[in-house]
């Protein structure tokens, strides 16, 4: 490991014997580096990841407006919210159960693929695979997985292109009442809501 030769020796009954009792010490020795430090399942690899990835959080200024503290480094409320449920509803049940080392390229790419029925659930497939490139790359850091990040190799997955559909007119103005009514009931706290949003639709 620090790249410096050493000379190793066996002893046995015969040469044949010691040389392959050095060869067997010499192959255990070598792969003493290239093992995980644990054998854990993919699920708890999976709970270990979500729970280092802390969003930040959301506080109000001296003007009453909302902002991120210290978002550097972490993600928003949303996005781990939106992490999370989809590890709960695909990962886990899916892959929750494996070791975490029997993880292959063939096993995310079945996996994700399972995910879309009827040419739905691309987004899920979207978000599924970057959480499960995440989780990966958390267990290489962590020595839990000693290969590279099989999620790379994965093939692109094609999505069905959507029609755009248009709103219909009680569509609309049930969304025009909306974004005239929000925020505006007394009481929330905040800034006062404008017209800029409801002039736009």
């Amino acid at each position: 490991m620090d790249g410096v030769t050493r000379v190793y020796s066996k002893h046995a009954a015969t040469k044949g014997k010691a040389e392959n009792a050095l060869l067997a010490a010499m192959k255990e020795r070598q792969d003493q580096g290239r093992q995980p430090v644990e054998n854990i399942s993919f699920g708890e690899v999976a709970r270990r990841w979500l729970s280092s990835i802390e969003p930040a959080k959301v506080v109000v200024d001296e003007r009453g407006e909302e902002t991120w503290e210290s978002p550097r480094g972490r993600i928003r409320r949303q996005t781990w919210d939106q992490y999370e449920a989809v590890m709960r509803r695909y990962l886990i049940p899916g892959l929750g159960a494996l070791p975490i080392r029997s993880i292959r390229t063939s096993t995310c790419d079945a996996f994700l693929r399972s995910l879309t029925v009827d040419g739905k659930g691309s987004s899920n497939v979207r978000i599924g695979k970057t959480i499960l490139r995440q989780i990966m790359s958390y267990a290489i850091r962590h020595d839990l997985y000693v290969d590279a990040n099989p999620v790379l190799e994965v093939d692109r997955l094609s999505r069905n292109a959507k029609k755009p559909q248009a709103l219909d007119m009680p569509a609309l103005e049930a969304i025009r009442a909306a974004v005239r009514n929000w925020r505006s009931e007394p009481g929330v706290p905040g800034p006062a809501p404008t017209s800029a949003l409801s002039d736009v639709v």
